[in-house]
């Protein structure tokens, strides 16, 4: 079972339905305890269940219960990752969101990353690249020291006994879009569209780019097996409770096999 150690992150997110806005600043007024709820919980999968858990499909819909990473999908480094969904969810190999149907980005989705190299700055990025220290302590301050990310300052965590930081980051509430909802100050990529760029990864994904104004980011970066695996569970300001709760206890559930 998963064992949570958080010393940042309480708030309140109040009335059924509400989306959870960030502030001026681009801090997120998201909160949900990270302490295991029954009220909450996904159904953390079961020793005994007996039947074999299902690899994360690359593409698809997701039924309920519990899913395993492909070896794939973050680097074959890691052990095996368990992660446990609600209805209406849906999977893409490394990792699971919530999509909408009236929004091109999901609401909400957990991510798992082996990253590599960090952007020195999100929208002005090209030529910032560089390679963090190997830890998971390294990793959370060099992020924590970007700019525009209004991040948190990194606190002590441990994953279902894995220990790591953990910090939270955003995307300015007020940078410039234009009509098509691209980054229209940023750096272009080779493929000439603007990027709001965060990092680049190990695995099925190549890198980590951000979605739109007000966009906030749950880091849990944690030291497994001698690899640095980064949990990003991100949600848009239009995300409701009922979204922000499944997030939530998602992240709950998630189990790193020994």
């Amino acid at each position: 079972m998963l064992v949570f150690s958080v010393v940042l992150f309480v708030g309140i997110i109040a009335g059924c339905g509400q989306t959870a806005q960030p502030t001026p600043d681009g801090n997120a007024s998201i909160a949900a305890s990270l302490e295991p709820t029954s009220n909450r919980s996904t159904g953390a999968p079961s020793d005994t269940d007996g039947a074999a858990i299902p690899t994360l499909p690359d593409d698809a819909a997701l039924a309920p219960g519990t899913y395993k990473l492909a070896p794939s999908a973050v680097g074959e480094k890691f052990p095996e990752i368990l992660v446990t969904v609600p209805d209406g969810w849906y999977g893409r190999g490394w990792l699971v969101n919530r999509p909408r149907a009236d929004e091109a980005t999901p609401a909400v989705s957990v991510q798992f990353w082996d990253v590599g190299m960090i952007y020195g700055h999100p929208c002005h990025w090209k030529g910032t690249m560089r390679l963090p220290g190997p830890s998971a302590d390294e990793l959370a301050e060099a992020l924590a020291e970007v700019p525009l990310r209004n991040a948190t300052e990194p606190t002590n965590v441990v994953i279902d006994g894995f220990p790591g930081k953990y910090l939270e980051w955003s995307v300015p509430t007020d940078i410039e879009m234009d009509d098509e909802g691209n980054f229209l100050e940023c750096d272009k990529a080779e493929d000439g569209e603007p990027y709001f760029q965060s990092w680049t990864g190990e695995g099925s994904a190549s890198g980590r780019y951000q979605q739109g104004p007000g966009q906030v980011d749950r880091l849990w970066i944690l030291d497994v097996k001698g690899g640095r695996l980064v949990i990003d569970a991100f949600s848009m300001p239009y995300a409701t409770t009922e979204e922000i709760d499944e997030l939530t206890a998602i992240v709950e559930s998630i189990r790193i096999e020994e």
